[in-house]
């Protein structure tokens, strides 16, 4: 099989380097459903469309997407068709240790994603057992996310559409979280339904009335719940959010008081986990014998005399954290059951807090509570992908081929990108109360 690597296009694409130029965003960026008609659209843009358009109609009612997925600390491509055919997933991470850095350096990122672009598109082409020519679309993340990851990714895009010769759509990165459910499971390529995206930089719920057409009901206001358990992991001595799930698990709560389970006073949807893990800080400090860097604190709960305390601080926190998130998904069923009578009988819980297997125990649950139909993607399709982001362009694509673009050359990057009309403000003002037997949970 001729591969990637081996073509012209290849080696232009491999000798790319990242160079840190200043961030370019916008705000403005182009929508991913366009206003304007076919026949009013670029020249370049309507060409393209009338290829496709001609092309699904006639030969082929299928087509192949390439996604590309650059958005933080994970490099991604995924190959799909548009019927739902998963052909390939490729996924590198960038090596960091939390508990050392605390986090992700985002030049280090964005050197890591254009170092890894041209061998990853490679290694899911041959994993596909397809060329580049057998390519349809070619779809990329713009935002929201870290901007020099945003930025590799986008410089990246920018020389492989060209070359390749290749529609491109652009595509949000959240609402490939929110679609990953139809991939899974066929009654979610119907809409609507409800979506909790829970992952390590946003926490959404989010009413999917159709493609496109989203209403927000409530949005994390600080931490996102996997940065929050991430920063409680590296207090505690973990490595990471998912291992901290498995210390959770060994926990005695009777050696440790509750946790306060943030915004219980304030009716609305929204998330706010820094509270929680600034309370989280002060039990852990007061084992310490006062306050402590990070370090000396992972330092002092790895002792041996220590184990139990940490376990336990570690299963009230979690306890805590998706109390919280019970609660506002709770809220967010009934104010679409009982406030606006909105149909209602499926939910999708997305993202990579979503991998928790005690999370997902008591969403299911809380669905069943409600007679809903619950979806749990595979847990390798809710952490950042390309599969999704491949899936999400062919849906938009096969509605409405003038969402593809071939000159990137103004394309532009977001850091902060909203998702769906803001309904927060309604969800608020209906006032919505919760009993404690609507939303207790059990370890």
């Amino acid at each position: 099989m001729s591969s990637l690597r081996n073509s012209k296009m290849a080696r232009q694409l491999c000798n790319c380097q990242y160079h840190a130029v200043p961030l370019r965003s916008s705000k403005r960026m182009r929508p991913l459903i366009s206003a304007a008609r076919y026949d009013n659209a670029h020249p370049k843009i309507q060409s393209v469309a009338k290829q496709q358009v001609s092309f699904l109609s006639g030969r082929k009612s299928v087509i192949t997407v390439l996604g590309i997925e650059s958005s933080f600390d994970d490099c991604a491509i995924g190959i799909v068709r548009s019927d739902g055919t998963i052909l390939a997933d490729k996924r590198r991470s960038l090596e960091r240790n939390e508990r050392d850095t605390g986090g992700v350096n985002p030049m280090n990122a964005a050197e890591f994603h254009a170092k890894t672009l041209p061998g990853l598109v490679d290694a899911a082409l041959e994993a596909a057992d397809i060329t580049m020519n057998e390519v349809d679309v070619i779809a990329g993340t713009v935002g929201p996310g870290l901007g020099p990851s945003l930025q590799a990714g986008l410089q990246f895009m920018k020389q492989l559409v060209p070359v390749s010769d290749k529609p491109f759509v652009a595509v949000h990165h959240m609402e490939a979280h929110l679609l990953t459910a139809g991939l899974v499971s066929q009654s979610f390529r119907s809409f609507p339904y409800l979506t909790l995206l829970a992952s390590g930089g946003h926490c959404l719920l989010l009413y999917a009335q159709g493609l496109g057409n989203y209403h927000l009901l409530g949005s994390g206001l600080d931490d996102a719940p996997g940065e929050a358990f991430d920063k409680v992991a590296r207090m505690l001595g973990i490595n990471g959010g998912p291992e901290l799930e498995h210390v959770a698990s060994l926990g005695d709560t009777d050696l440790v008081d509750k946790l306060p389970v943030p915004l219980r006073r304030k009716r609305s949807c929204d998330f706010s986990f820094a509270g929680l893990k600034t309370a989280t800080k002060t039990v852990i400090e007061k084992k310490c014998g006062g306050r402590v860097t990070w370090a000396e604190s992972a330092q002092i709960m790895q002792r041996q005399e220590n184990v139990s305390y940490r376990t336990a601080v570690a299963a009230r926190f979690q306890e805590a954290a998706f109390q919280h998130i019970m609660e506002r998904t709770t809220r967010a069923i009934l104010f679409l059951n009982n406030q606006h009578r909105l149909p209602l009988d499926k939910i999708c819980i997305s993202g990579g807090v979503a991998c928790n297997k005690v999370l997902r125990r008591k969403l299911n649950d809380l669905a069943k509570s409600h007679n809903l139909e619950i979806c749990f993607p595979d847990p390798k399709l809710c952490v950042d992908n390309g599969v999704m982001i491949a899936w999400t362009a062919a849906l938009h694509y096969i509605e409405n081929p003038n969402v593809a673009q071939t000159d990137l050359g103004d394309l532009r990057f977001t850091t902060s990108w909203p998702l769906g009309s803001d309904k927060r403000d309604e969800v608020l003002a209906a006032n919505i109360s919760l009993r404690k037997s609507q939303t207790k949970i059990q370890r």
